[in-house]
């Protein structure tokens, strides 16, 4: 198995977790940090 396929397994399992409690990588950053001026 490569690192690669190690990788895509990993954020898609983070990115399932995240949804499940109503997160996911489209709130990145957060809305609490873009009010707070922290943005990337």
């Amino acid at each position: 198995e490569s690192v690669a396929h190690k990788f895509i397994q990993l954020m898609e399992a983070y990115d399932a977790q995240a949804h499940a409690v109503g997160s996911g990588f489209f709130m990145n950053p957060s809305p609490g940090n873009i009010k707070d001026g922290l943005i990337t």
